[in-house]
Formats: C-alpha cells, sequence, structure tokens
C-alpha cells in the first residue's frame, strides 16, 4: 500500500495547491508526477484566487474538537447513521466463521473464507455506481434550486452572506443549497430495504436455511451499507468544509466506537436470544432510527447548518 501510494497518488490538499493549478514542491509529488511533469509548463487555467500560493499553517489540533461536534444536532444525526450501519455491517462479518462453522454448515476454513466473497462483491459493486448517483443526486438538487426563484427578502441575506464569505474565506459554502437531501436521496428507501435484509439475515441464519441465502443477503447488506455510508460520510465533509480531517475523524470515531459496542454485545446478546433477535434489533437501531435521522436532517438539516453559520458571521463581525 505504501508503495502505490508513493507511486501513484498525487497531492490534492488545498492548502499545498489550491484548485490544482499550483504547482507543488518536488517532495509533495508522486514517483509518476515526479517521472511526468514539467516544470517548464504553466496551468492552463488560473483562478483569481489560486494565483498566489494558500498560506500553510502547521498546527496540531485537538482530538477532542471531532469528538465536540456531536453538539451540532445535524452532525450528531449524521453520525449516528454512520456508525449505526457500519456496526451492523461490521457484526455481519464478525458473525460469519462462527456461523459456517456451526451446525449445518460445518464448513472448513477455505469455505468461511469464501464466504466473505458476496458481501465484499456488495461492496465493490456499490462502490462503482455510488460516485455517479452523487452527482447526478446534486445535479438534481441543483436545477430544482435553480427553478426556485429566491424573493427580494432572502436575496438581501444571500447577497449579505456571499460578502462576508468572500471577506472571511475562499472555501465554496453551501448555507442556501439543500446538501441534506442532495445526498441522501434515495436513502430513507435504503435505510427500510436495509432493516428487510437484517431481519432476513438474522432469521435465515436461525432457521439453518441453505447457505445460499444468508450469502445472498450478505451481498445485499454490503451494498446498502456502503451505500448510505459513502453518502453520509461525503455530507459530513460537505457540511463542515472548513474542518474536512476533523470531520472525517469524527466520522472514523463514530465507526469504531459503534462496531465495538456492537462486537461487545454480539455474544451474549446471542445467548440470551437467538441470532435473529440480535440482527433484528441491530437492523432497527440502523434502518429504524436511521430512518428517523434522515428524515429529521433532510426537514431541519439545512436550517441547523444555517444558523450555525450566522452565528460565525455574527462572530467574525464582532472581530
Amino acid at each position: 500500500m505504501l508503495l502505490a501510494l508513493a507511486v501513484l497518488l498525487p497531492e490534492t490538499a488545498r492548502n499545498v495547491v489550491g484548485n490544482g493549478s499550483i504547482q507543488d514542491k518536488p517532495w509533495n509529488r508522486s514517483l509518476l508526477g515526479l517521472l511526468g511533469t514539467n516544470s517548464q509548463t504553466t496551468p492552463r487555467h488560473i483562478d483569481s484566487e489560486e494565483q498566489h500560493s494558500p498560506t500553510r499553517k502547521l498546527a496540531f489540533k485537538s482530538p477532542m474538537q471531532a469528538v465536540f461536534l456531536i453538539r451540532y444536532p445535524d452532525t450528531a444525526l449524521i453520525l449516528w447513521v454512520v456508525g449505526s450501519f457500519y456496526a451492523l455491517w461490521y457484526t455481519v462479518q464478525a458473525s460469519i466463521p462462527v456461523v459456517f462453522a456451526a451446525t449445518p454448515y460445518l464448513f472448513d476454513e477455505l469455505q468461511i473464507g469464501l464466504c466473505y466473497l458476496p458481501g465484499a462483491a456488495g461492496v465493490i459493486a456499490c462502490m462503482y455506481i455510488t460516485g455517479r448517483v452523487m452527482d447526478h443526486n446534486y445535479r438534481i438538487a441543483a436545477s430544482r434550486q435553480s427553478q426556485q426563484s429566491p424573493g427580494p427578502e432572502q436575496q438581501e441575506k444571500s447577497t449579505v452572506t456571499a460578502v462576508l464569505r468572500a471577506q472571511t474565506t475562499k472555501h465554496h459554502e453551501m448555507d442556501l443549497f439543500p446538501i441534506e437531501r442532495a445526498r441522501s436521496r434515495f436513502c430513507l428507501a435504503l435505510s427500510v430495504a436495509s432493516l428487510a435484509f437484517s431481519v432476513g439475515y438474522g432469521w435465515s441464519i436461525h432457521a439453518q436455511l441453505h447457505p445460499a441465502v444468508p450469502l445472498i443477503f450478505q451481498f445485499c447488506m454490503g451494498f446498502l451499507c456502503t451505500w448510505i455510508l459513502s453518502m453520509f460520510n461525503t455530507l459530513l465533509v460537505d457540511i463542515l468544509p472548513e474542518a474536512p480531517s476533523t470531520a472525517a475523524t469524527a466520522g472514523n470515531l463514530a465507526r469504531c466506537g459503534f462496531s465495538a459496542a456492537a462486537l461487545a454485545v454480539l455474544k451474549p446478546l446471542t445467548r440470551v436470544t437467538n441470532r435473529g433477535w440480535f440482527f433484528t434489533i441491530m437492523g432497527g437501531l440502523s434502518g429504524a432510527l436511521g430512518l428517523i435521522a434522515i428524515a429529521v436532517l433532510n426537514r431541519y438539516g439545512m436550517r441547523w447548518r444555517q444558523k450555525r453559520a450566522r452565528r460565525k458571521d455574527a462572530a467574525i463581525i464582532q472581530r
């Protein structure tokens, strides 16, 4: 992995290369970039904002900043969706060796290893289409937004906000764009489908059905969980463009924390009930509560985000 990164990965940090028009230093380039870049060539297009190298500051932020994001209602809902769906998928993966080594399957180690492939196929299949779907959803939301002509009061507010943004940051702000709806399009239906597949997976194992049945459910769950995780991980960065690394860290903490909790209760809970009820509970926590979280986010997320932006603008004006 390190070799692949060193050879192939270009520098994309905006505080290093801007929007791609600024030539990065040799130590920031990949080996492929060092071999193929002509230092005498000039970029074809340079935005006025990117003509000068961006300011870089060497600072180490406290990891607690990622934890404190939970105080915002919209980020808390996103973290719940991200963490609960990742925990559901993690428990599915953790259950494979125990389930298929036991009666009636009695698989050997090679067969158990092959049981991971259907879920992986669902993840890979989803990864091929989610990027295109996100772009498509964004275009639809932008088209609908452009058809809604703002009134004088909203126009005045938009102008003031634009001026403040131009004075304080170069990031692309979307305070007036319904990014929550754009990213979560189709996710309400997919949450219901995820609940159904989770329940089906648990009870197919409990009923000791043919192994093809739970393996098909694994494919479907891998596809749906990856879809929802991709959408809401992207949304988390969208609503916090000034702190993308903090947003990514918060998402990682939510995924790891929820997964650790789910695995901690997997064995004792299946002893008390059975695997059918366990995955029904997990499906309810991710699918049913996730459905509520997405619906609330679609209704109030933009309002919460705008309120947070106004507080930030007020703080800037006071300075």
